[in-house]
């Protein structure tokens, strides 16, 4: 017989995901391991919210917690608040 979860449950084990999401991205040092920390966690909170788990208050609160924290340790290491790839090559100017 299997136990079934109750939304309760799944909720909280919902919550300690993302909460370890946002701490692993508090944590990351490589930008790309923050974003995509950030990025998971964001991708939680939006499904959590299309499935009727949170409400739209709780959609605002933890994404501006999510974004807080993953542009806050981009500060921390002296990195840019985005991930911007430039060209490959040199920028040349347009002919007048």
């Amino acid at each position: 017989m299997a136990l079934q979860s109750t939304p309760a449950q799944k909720l909280s084990v919902w919550r300690k995901g993302l909460l370890r999401e946002i701490t692993w991205a508090r944590q990351a040092s490589h930008p790309l391991a923050i974003d995509t920390h950030g990025d998971k966690a964001h991708g939680m909170i939006y499904a959590a919210f299309i499935l009727g788990a949170i409400s739209s208050d709780e959609y605002d609160r933890v994404s501006e917690l999510t974004i807080n924290a993953t542009y806050c340790r981009r500060m921390e290491c002296q990195q840019g608040p985005y991930t911007y790839k430039a060209p490959a090559g040199p920028v040349q100017e347009a002919a007048a």
